[in-house]
């Protein structure tokens, strides 16, 4: 089959249930911008307030190791949370889609679906997770982009992500 029909083929799919697509971005987009992002800023805000760190830098960031260790610890603990959460909102647009070309799409199965991945991250996982999105991530931001992953790779501090 020749790249053009394919594309034909998927464009006819696509227009088949685009509703069902804008409806799945749109929640992502709504759990992000409402959910995840408030929620991560609010945790970072008030740990780096109850410790009176202004913000961190890379100018400051040492400091912050050496004198603020919990609080380092606490950031090492939300980063590799949000690394999850992104793991959680990519799997979720996977199973979506997977779902939506079959033809059995709910929110409710994407969530139990998701879930169960999430589940089975590892901490091994996570790392490579961490290093596939300082790698690879940056330049698949012109295809895949949301507004969580765009305050990290915006973001010019070191842990103030959110």
């Amino acid at each position: 089959m020749s790249i053009f029909k394919e594309l034909k083929a998927y464009t006819r799919e696509f227009t088949r249930h685009w509703l069902q697509y804008l409806m799945l971005f749109l929640s992502l987009n709504l759990i992000n911008q409402f959910i995840v992002i408030p929620l991560f800023r609010y945790v970072t805000t008030f740990v780096l307030q109850a410790s009176a760190i202004p913000f961190v830098s890379y100018q400051n960031v040492v400091t912050i190791i050496t004198t603020h260790t919990l609080v380092f610890v606490i950031l090492i603990i939300e980063l590799l949370l949000l690394l999850v959460v992104i793991y959680a909102q990519f799997a979720y647009l996977l199973h979506g889609v997977r779902a939506i070309y079959s033809e059995n799409f709910t929110f409710k199965g994407s969530f139990k679906e998701t879930w169960a991945n999430v589940k089975k991250v590892r901490f091994g996982s996570l790392l490579l997770l961490g290093l596939y999105f300082l790698l690879v991530v940056p330049f698949a931001d012109i295809v895949f982009r949301t507004p969580l992953l765009a305050k990290i790779f915006k973001s010019q501090n070191l842990f103030w992500i959110i």
